[in-house]
C-alpha cells in the first residue's frame, strides 16, 4: 500500500561498523576487477624475477684460536677475569678499514667498469642469449687530475683491441695487457671477455664509497657459542668476482693476524733486550761485593735456617721481578683500577709482605752474618732474574720466527652455482599477493567511501516506503551501451522489450497505483527526483504505457521545462505546455495522440527562461483540472526538486508524488532532502521508486536471497 512519508529518519541509522556479509559481496561482485589487478602484478613480479640481475653467495670458514699464543702473562691466567668470546672481536676486525681497504686496493675495486646495455631489458636479453656475462679486468686506471666520479666509455674493437673516450671527449686506442697513458689518464686492461662493439663505463670511485659497499655486503656469523668458528660470506652479481673479493678478504685477515703476533712479540723483545744490560751489571756489581766482603771476613759459616731464608728471600725476588714484568704488560691493555691490574698488584704485596716477614728473620742474626745473607741474596736473585730474562728472550725468538696468528683458514671462498637473489618462486608469490590485497582494499575502499543508496532495505530502515525495485534493463543498457550519441536512448522499453524484467517491475507498480488511486484526492501522478540522471523520465515514459495497456486512458505531461525530451520518446512536436499556458495554443490543442492506444502526451513546448513562474499561472491549474477530468490517469514528469523549484508547484495539484532514487548513486541524504522540501510546502510523498538495481552477490550477502526472475512465454 502507497502512504505518506515524512522524511524524518527518526532514532534509526545507516550503521557505520564493518559489514562482513556487504564486503564479501562486494569482494564476489568485482572479482573480475580482483583478477585482473592480481594478474598485473604478478606479471610485473614475473618481469622483475626474469629481469633483474642475478646476486650468487660467496663464503669462507675460518677459525679463530688464541690458546697457543705466547706472552709476557701466560702464567697469569688465573689473575685474570673470563675474557669476552674472542668472536664479536675478529667479526669487527674482518669489516674493519684496514681489511677491507687492503681488498679494495689489491683487486683494485675502487675502479668500477659497467657494461653499457640498453636500460632495464638490455642486460637481461643479454644474459639469457648468451652464456656469461661481457667483463674485462682493468687492473690500473689512473686519472691524471684525480677526478673522481668521471665517466670513460670503453669500446671493444676486437679481442685484444680497444678504445677509451675521456669526459672531455678524447678518444685513444689500447691493446689488452699493454698500459696506456695519455695526459689525461693511465689505465692497462688485462682481460676482455666481450664481443666486438660491445662498450663499457670505467670510473673511478672513492675508496670509502667502495669500502662502505663491501661491508654492506660481507656478512660474519659465529657458529656456535665461543667455538671461535666464523663462516664469512659475501654477495654480488659477478660469481668470480665476489669469489676473488671474499678470498682476499680472508687472506688480508689471516695475514694481518700474524703480522700483529709478531709485532707483539718484536716488542716483548726490545723490552727484555732493554732490560738485560741493566740486570748484568746489577749481577756483576752485587758479585763484586760479595767477593770484597768474603776476602775482608775470611769465610763466613751461616746455619741452616739462614740458609733456608736465603733460598726463600732469592726465590720471593725471582718471582716478585716476574710480576712485575707482566705488570708492564698489562698496563698496556688495562687502567690501573681494572680488576686484573688490581690483581696482579695484590699478589706482588703478597710476596713483599712475604719478602718483608723474611727481612725480619735475617734482622735477628748477628750483624756479620746478616751482611752475608743480603750479598748472597743479591747476587742468586740477579742470577735468577738475568737467567729468567735470556730464557725468556729466546722464547720470544722462537715465538717470533714461528709466528703462525690465530686465524686459521678452514675452507676457502667458493661461490655457489645457483643464484640466491631473486628467489623466482617467492617473487612471484609475493608480488601475487600485494596485488590481492592491494585490489581486495581498493574495493574495500570504495565500499567504505560509498554512500549511493544499494538496497532497498537502507531506505526502508529509515522509514522511507519503497514502493518497486525496478532492476536495470541489461537489454536496454546492452543496446544503447554501443551508441557513440552523446543524447539520452529516445525509445521506450515497454514498446521495444515489453517483457524485460524492468517492465514487469513497472506492471506491478501500476497494480499498486490502481489501488491507490481510489484512495486518492485526484487521479494525478507526479514523478520526480532528488537529483538529475536518475531515471524518472524512464520510469514515469514507460509507466504511462504500461498504464494504458491495461485499457486506461492516460495522459503524459513533461512538466521539466528546462530540459524535458519527452517528446523525442514518443517521435511527436515539440509544441505544448508552455505554449498551453501562455495562450499560444488552448489545452485540447496541446495534446498530440501517439501510437500507443490510450496515451496522449503533452510535451513541454518552447523554451522558457522563468518555468516557475509559468507554473503559478491559473492557466496551468486549469489545464491539469482538464486533464484530470478527461483521463483516467494523468502522469506529471516534474523535474528534480534539489535542482529547481518547479516540482514543488507541480505537486501542489497531484493526488499521489513520488520519488526516483537511482540504484548506487543516489543517497540517503539527497531523498532524505528532497522529502523535507516536500513537506515544508504541505506535499506529500507515498512512495520511492528505486531504479536501476543491479541483481549482486553483495545485495545477496547482506540481506539474504534475492533474485530477479524474467516469467514470460517461450518463443514460438
Amino acid at each position: 500500500m502507497i502512504g505518506k512519508m515524512t522524511g524524518q529518519s527518526g532514532n534509526k541509522c545507516i550503521p557505520d561498523e564493518f559489514d562482513l556479509r556487504k564486503n564479501m559481496g562486494a569482494i564476489i561482485d568485482k572479482r573480475y576487477i580482483i583478477i585482473v589487478i592480481t594478474f598485473i602484478f604478478v606479471f610485473v613480479g614475473l618481469l622483475y624475477a626474469f629481469l633483474s640481475s642475478p646476486v650468487y653467495h660467496a663464503d669462507a670458514l675460518v677459525q679463530v684460536d688464541h690458546s697457543g699464543e705466547i706472552d709476557m702473562m701466560s702464567n697469569i691466567s688465573q689473575l685474570l677475569p673470563a675474557k669476552s668470546p674472542v668472536s664479536a672481536t675478529e667479526m669487527q676486525l674482518v669489516t674493519s678499514r684496514a681489511i677491507l681497504g687492503e681488498t679494495v686496493a689489491k683487486l683494485n675495486l675502487d675502479t668500477e667498469v659497467r657494461f653499457i646495455s640498453f636500460p632495464i631489458i638490455g642486460e637481461a636479453i643479454r644474459r639469457y642469449s648468451q652464456p656469461g656475462v661481457p667483463r674485462i679486468a682493468v687492473d690500473i686506471f689512473e686519472p691524471r687530475r684525480g677526478v673522481i666520479g668521471g665517466s670513460y666509455t670503453l669500446e671493444i674493437l676486437s679481442d685484444a683491441e680497444y678504445q677509451i673516450t675521456s669526459p672531455s671527449g678524447t678518444t685513444v686506442s689500447g691493446m689488452a695487457g699493454k698500459i696506456l697513458e695519455t695526459p689525461e689518464f693511465r689505465i692497462e686492461v688485462n682481460e676482455i671477455h666481450a664481443l666486438k662493439g660491445d662498450k663499457f663505463s670505467v670510473t673511478k670511485v672513492e675508496t670509502l664509497k667502495v669500502i662502505e659497499e663491501l661491508r654492506a655486503n660481507v656478512n660474519v656469523i659465529d657458529q656456535g657459542k665461543d667455538t671461535g668458528i666464523l663462516t664469512i660470506s659475501y654477495n654480488g652479481r659477478d660469481r668470480k668476482q665476489i669469489k676473488n673479493i671474499l678470498q682476499t678478504i680472508i687472506d688480508c685477515y689471516a695475514r694481518q693476524s700474524i703480522h700483529r703476533k709478531a709485532e707483539e712479540a718484536e716488542k716483548s723483545l726490545e723490552f727484555i733486550k732493554s732490560q738485560l744490560p741493566q740486570v748484568k751489571n746489577n749481577l756483576g756489581i752485587a758479585e763484586t761485593k760479595l767477593n770484597a766482603f768474603r776476602s775482608r771476613n775470611n769465610s763466613v759459616d751461616l746455619p741452616m735456617e739462614a740458609k733456608s731464608t736465603l733460598d726463600s728471600m732469592v726465590q720471593l725476588d725471582g718471582q716478585i721481578n716476574q710480576l712485575i714484568l707482566k705488570e708492564t704488560e698489562i698496563s698496556k691493555l688495562y687502567t690501573t683500577q681494572h680488576p686484573a691490574y688490581l690483581a696482579l698488584i695484590e699478589k706482588i704485596q703478597v710476596l713483599k709482605d712475604e719478602k718483608k716477614n723474611l727481612n725480619e728473620k735475617v734482622s735477628t742474626l748477628p750483624l756479620t752474618q746478616q751482611e752475608v745473607v743480603r750479598l748472597t741474596r743479591d747476587v742468586q736473585s740477579g742470577q735468577l732474574v738475568y737467567m729468567q730474562l735470556l730464557n725468556k728472550q729466546q722464547e720470544l725468538k722462537i715465538s717470533q720466527a714461528s709466528t703462525i696468528g690465530s686465524v686459521r683458514i678452514i675452507d676457502s671462498a667458493v661461490t655457489g652455482l645457483k643464484p640466491v637473489k631473486p628467489d623466482k618462486v617467492l617473487v612471484i608469490f609475493i608480488f601475487a599477493c600485494l596485488g590481492l590485497i592491494s585490489s581486495v582494499g581498493f574495493i574495500l575502499a570504495q565500499v567504505s567511501l560509498q554512500q549511493g543508496i544499494d538496497s532497498a532495505e537502507i531506505l526502508e530502515d529509515i522509514g522511507l516506503n519503497v514502493v518497486s525495485n525496478v532492476p536495470l534493463s541489461e537489454w536496454r543498457n546492452d543496446h544503447y551501451s554501443h551508441s557513440m550519441s552523446d543524447t539520452r536512448p529516445v525509445s521506450l522499453l515497454a514498446l521495444e522489450k515489453a517483457s524485460d524484467i524492468a517492465i514487469e517491475a513497472l506492471r506491478n507498480l501500476r497494480t499498486s497505483l490502481y489501488f491507490s488511486m481510489m484512495e486518492a484526492r485526484s487521479n494525478v501522478l507526479m514523478i520526480s527526483g532528488a537529483t538529475p540522471e536518475v531515471g524518472k523520465t524512464f520510469i514515469s515514459s514507460n509507466l504511462a504505457v504500461v498504464v494504458s495497456q491495461a485499457d486506461k486512458r492516460v495522459l503524459y505531461i513533461d512538466c521539466d521545462m528546462r530540459k524535458g525530451y519527452a517528446h523525442r520518446i514518443f517521435d511527436v512536436k515539440n509544441v505544448g505546455l508552455t505554449d498551453a499556458i501562455t495562450g499560444s495554443i488552448t489545452c485540447q490543442e496541446a495534446v498530440q495522440s501517439t501510437k500507443i492506444p490510450g496515451l496522449d502526451i503533452i510535451t513541454r513546448g518552447k523554451w522558457s527562461k522563468n518555468p516557475s513562474e509559468l507554473l503559478l499561472r491559473k492557466q496551468y491549474h486549469d489545464l491539469i483540472h482538464w486533464a484530470s477530468d478527461n483521463y483516467d490517469f494523468v502522469i506529471l514528469d516534474a523535474p528534480p526538486v534539489l535542482a529547481v523549484s518547479d516540482a514543488v508547484i507541480i505537486g501542489r495539484y497531484a493526488g499521489i508524488s513520488m520519488l526516483v532514487a537511482k540504484f548506487e548513486q543516489s543517497t540517503v541524504r539527497e531523498i532524505e532532502s528532497a522529502i523535507r522540501v516536500f513537506n515544508r510546502n504541505n506535499i506529500d510523498i507515498n512512495g520511492v521508486i528505486l531504479n536501476a538495481v543491479v541483481n549482486k552477490p553483495s545485495g545477496f550477502y547482506n540481506y539474504g536471497k534475492k533474485e530477479i526472475y524474467e516469467y514470460h512465454s517461450p518463443e514460438t
